[in-house]
């Protein structure tokens, strides 16, 4: 638990792409408990073009998106200049061994769906230098 008064608001802005539903309203209700102002997109075509021109502090990403796959939105994102030095994590249900996640860039940390959640992301806001 915490209380109100301990939460600090940061000047960082958080981009989530995930399709809409109760895991987003979660991971979206963690990040504003953290202190961090977030929006939504659930749409990565869409998203693109807002990374592009908004530079959030950092975008969490779906793995699995319909349209554009989130996992080549992060690997596309990481490659741009104009957008490789914004701090990306994943959020995945796949499995932590799956080929489809070794094909991120070691800079672009995973946050598992489940009971690990919470100590995976910590650990990725930690690695990313944002908390």
């Amino acid at each position: 638990g915490f209380e109100l008064g301990d939460i600090q608001v940061r000047s960082v802005e958080v981009l989530l792409v995930m399709p809409h539903g109760a895991q987003t309203r979660y991971v979206e209700r963690e990040m504003q408990q953290c202190g961090y102002r977030v929006s939504v997109l659930d749409d990565t075509i869409e998203a693109f073009g807002q990374v592009v021109q908004s530079k959030p502090d950092l975008i969490v990403i779906s793995a699995l998106m319909p349209h554009l796959d989130g996992l080549d939105l992060a690997m596309g994102l990481a490659a741009m200049p104009s957008t490789r030095n914004i701090p990306i994590a994943v959020i995945t249900s796949l499995e932590p061994g799956d080929e489809r996640l070794a094909l991120l860039p070691k800079k672009i940390p995973v946050v598992h769906k489940g009971a690990s959640f919470g100590d995976d992301l910590f650990k990725a806001l930690d690695s990313l230098f944002l908390i």
